[in-house]
Formats: C-alpha cells, structure tokens, sequence
C-alpha cells in the first residue's frame, strides 16, 4: 500500500510539471493565396506576430503532364528583393503537399510565387500565437508566482512524507 502511495504522489508531480512546460502549437491564419494555370506574383506583405511561423502548401500538377508543372515560393522580408528567408521549390506530381516552419518573426513579410502548369494551388500562412510575446504585468507575474509556491509545498510535503513512510523503527 506504502508504495502505491509513493508512485501515485510521484504521478502526480509528473503530471504538474508536464503541464507547466509543454505547450501545443496554436496556429492562427494570416493569408492564404490560391490560384492555378501559370502565374509569377509578389504578394501583399504580412505581419508575423510570433517568433514561430509555417506555410503549408499544396497544388494539384497538370493531368496531362505533371511533369512539366513548376511550384515555387520564396519568402522574404518587406522591401527585400535580393536576399530571401527560404524557399519551397518543387516540380511533377511527387511531393505535392507540405509545410515549412520559420524561426524568423516577428516581422513584416512578403511571398514571390511562380507556378507554372498548376490545376490549383493554395498557400497558407500561419503564426504560432504561444510564440507571441507578452508583457507580463503584476496579475501574470503573481500568478505565475503563485503556481511556483504550490508546487514547492507540494514536492516538500512529499518529500516529508515519504521520509515519515521510511524511518526505520529504533529496537
């Protein structure tokens, strides 16, 4: 019994830590650009917020000569025109789909794509909304505080109850 209460409390402390420090991505949609057939075009510029970002991608390719179907886009800063972030540069029927995350942001953006041969192609950009910095005022700073104590009091109680479980009995 002992030890089902020991592995229970270490459970649980597990659990509290593993909520404290892992945070799923959120992502929120900035622009999305669509089209099809064959096309050369900047793109208006977009504001990221955060310091994680992605475009996801897809086409469809050409059904009578995929291979001859271009997909390419490249990424740059606003008011660049020489020296891009990345690029996405693909061609046929293969690896029609995708995403490519960015660690760049915040910042203003803008996309230049050329396709050529394209059914349809759409183009989404999205932002990470925990990647986003906060200011943190006095409510966040206690409450995060706040959690910090608990925590604490939780693992030295635990602490005083598995040596309470243990102490060896004098003879």
């Amino acid at each position: 019994m002992k030890k089902i209460k020991e592995e229970i409390f270490l459970t649980l402390i597990l659990l509290l830590l593993a909520v404290f420090t892992v945070q799923a991505a959120d992502w929120q949609t900035v622009k999305t650009f669509t089209g099809s057939g064959t096309d050369t075009y900047n793109t208006d510029n977009f504001s990221i917020p955060g310091s994680e970002w992605r475009i996801t991608w897809s086409y469809t390719p050409d059904s009578q000569f995929p291979e001859m179907t271009l997909f390419n886009v490249v990424v740059y800063p606003k008011g660049e025109t020489a020296l891009y972030v990345d690029f996405i540069m693909k061609s046929g029927a293969a690896d029609t789909s995708g995403a490519s995350y960015f660690h760049q942001g915040p910042g203003d953006y803008y996309l230049k794509i050329n396709v050529a041969n394209t059914e349809g192609y759409t183009i989404t950009v999205q932002y990470d909304t925990e990647s986003v910095p906060r200011a943190a005022g006095i409510g966040s700073w206690v409450v995060g505080a706040a959690v910090l104590v608990i925590i604490i009091v939780v693992i030295i109680g635990g602490v005083f109850y598995i040596i309470k479980r243990r102490k060896i009995p004098q003879p």
